[in-house]
């Protein structure tokens, strides 16, 4: 124990510790247990059994340690290939986490920051920063007629963690119209936020269903997108303003969204991925 400005800190590391219980944000609790080899092991639902040895490194990675938090067990870069391509070729669409974010923004022409993550890590001007989403066409002019002499634009919306924003559902549209390029959709976790505004997108270029958008990002992206039931109401919105049936809060009772995308989505649109899925599993 160490004493700092009148603060009692007890200093500890891994190793240190022999079983311990994370509280995650989807209110689910998690018991892990250290091994004699510097293995981690994740309790299942059966009190007697524990998961397969994961190195301990993986789980102090897992998460963005820079700011505190320890192992979600879920790291998203972007993946090599897109979610989702605009049928008309001019855009693709990726996501990413706050690290996977600060790591390859350059890559991208546009970031669309849901989480508020390279306010304070990106190295702006004016110029390069749309906040909010009014005016939002006519900002967005330049950067679909000139291509930025590889500067990145970073769209920032205000979006509170695991909530809807608060967009009207034109919003998407009038955003797809203009998009073109690489375009990354980011949160904190590259769950929520990003997972919403990447259905929100997909829908705006296909024929899906709010649920087939959610399908299709959770069996292509990661099945822990769209985290809550305000993002799952959102998206509705957005589906029955583009004249779809509001079905996403049946996205609850299915139990296999890789089973779904494959046998019930029916859509020319999610063709292209039900093939690469295909192709990945055989391989």
């Amino acid at each position: 124990m160490t004493t700092e400005n009148n603060a009692d800190i007890f200093l500890f590391k891994p190793s240190d510790l022999v079983s311990w219980t994370m509280r995650y944000k989807d209110k689910a609790v998690v018991t892990y247990c250290l091994g004699d080899t510097g293995t981690i092991f994740r309790k299942t639902k059966e009190p007697s059994k524990w998961t397969k040895p994961v190195p301990l490194d993986s789980y102090f990675t897992a998460g963005v340690h820079s700011t505190g938090s320890v192992g979600r067990w879920c790291k998203h870069d972007p993946s090599l290939e897109p979610v989702f391509i605009d049928p008309k070729g001019k855009f693709e669409l990726y996501i990413a986490d706050a690290q996977g974010t600060r790591e390859h923004y350059k890559e991208f022409d546009l970031v669309i920051d849901g989480g508020n993550v390279l306010s304070s890590h990106y190295h702006k001007s004016p110029a390069d920063i749309l906040t909010g989403d009014v005016g939002l066409v006519e900002a967005l002019k330049s950067f679909v007629t000139n291509k930025m002499s590889g500067k990145t634009k970073v769209l920032q919306i205000d979006w509170t963690d695991r909530e809807a924003p608060t967009l009207d559902p034109a919003f998407w549209p009038a955003l797809r119209a203009k998009l073109s390029g690489k375009i990354l959709c980011n949160c904190q976790g590259g769950h929520g936020r990003s997972g919403s505004s990447l259905a929100a997108l997909i829908m705006c270029c296909t024929d899906y269903s709010p649920l087939d958008a959610i399908t299709h990002v959770r069996t292509v992206h990661c099945a822990r997108a769209i985290e809550s039931s305000a993002q799952h109401e959102y998206l509705n919105k957005v589906g029955i303003f583009l004249g779809r049936p509001g079905n996403a809060l049946e996205a609850k009772k299915v139990k296999d969204f890789q089973e779904r995308f494959l046998t019930e989505v029916t859509s020319s649109f999610a063709k292209p991925y039900q093939q690469r899925l295909t192709q990945t599993k055989e391989s």
